[in-house]
């Protein structure tokens, strides 16, 4: 089995899971932050628009994972 197919699966289920548990998401990297560097740190990082940022994130490796399925179907064939 061609390695490119395991590595574009993986990257698109942990983009869709990085889309669908977003805010849970943002919440561990706060505690994180938090726990480790103090609240005003964790503070600076979480400013602007963190929620849409992991979305778009998460649709860019669905995108990653799906080209990368796809080269390796077509290479297959």
């Amino acid at each position: 089995m061609n390695p490119d197919f395991i590595i574009g699966g993986v990257l698109v289920a942990v983009g869709i899971i990085a889309i669908l548990v977003r805010r849970r998401f943002m919440q561990l990297i706060y505690r994180g932050l938090r726990l480790f560097y103090g609240e005003p740190v964790a503070d600076d990082s979480i400013r602007g628009r963190p929620l849409v940022r992991i979305a778009l994130v998460g649709a860019f490796m669905i995108v990653a994972g799906s080209v990368m399925l796809v080269t390796a179907f077509i290479g297959l064939s």
